[in-house]
């Protein structure tokens, strides 16, 4: 069973191509590394950073492909969601 992201907290930046969220004092952002451009290659997809209302940081350990899977694991490190992607907070 595919989680999607709770996309109504999501705000996309549509000059850097990131998506960013907030949500009870916690910051959430998802960003692009693009593909390099040929001959050249390496990895290319989304990553999130989530910081906590303390100024924690936690950072995704891996490039993933959909940014809304990217999305889903940032609000799981918010605590959003628990681990099987099922909401555990209410958000607008």
């Amino acid at each position: 069973m595919f989680i999607k992201a709770t996309m109504s907290i999501w705000n996309r930046n549509h000059e850097e191509g990131s998506y960013e969220a907030e949500h009870e004092g916690w910051k959430l952002q998802v960003s692009y590394t693009p593909e390099p451009p040929l001959p050249t290659t390496g990895p290319y997809g989304f990553a999130w950073i989530v910081i906590s209302p303390e100024g924690q940081e936690q950072k995704s350990s891996e490039l993933i492909e959909e940014p809304e899977m990217a999305m889903m694991q940032a609000e799981q490190a918010a605590g959003i969601r628990d681990k099987h992607g099922k909401l555990v907070k209410k958000v607008n």
